[in-house]
């Protein structure tokens, strides 16, 4: 339980520097900055292993967390690097990063008490 509230706290962290990096962006701003797609690219590969470390008897516990999707992006931006999308990713950052952010953010309070 104590790997899955550090991790489920790392992926917090990485989700809200993801957001913090594309602050004030859009999408063009974001396709043209290689050291902000690095960065995020970065991140949401360590979202993805932090994912992967929550044990399955936590992750029925929130079901509200994709974690499936998260890691499977992380595979996919690690394995298929090559084929990276970053329409796909921007929208990521727009939709999927701020729910993400929400839904963890009402989880880590719960693990601190």
């Amino acid at each position: 339980m104590e790997k899955d509230k550090a991790s489920i706290l790392d992926a917090l962290i990485f989700a809200q520097r993801i957001l913090e990096f594309t602050s004030g962006m859009d999408e063009k701003m974001f396709a043209n900055d290689l050291k902000t797609q690095a960065a995020v690219l970065y991140e949401i590969s360590v979202l993805g292993e932090a994912m992967r470390r929550i044990s399955p008897e936590f992750q029925q516990q929130y079901p509200e967390i994709p974690y499936s999707k998260i890691i499977g992006m992380r595979n996919k931006l690690v394995h298929d690097y090559h084929e990276i999308n970053l329409q796909l990713v921007w929208l990521v950052i727009q939709i999927n990063i701020p729910e993400l952010v929400v839904n963890l953010t009402k989880i880590v309070p719960q693990q601190d008490s």
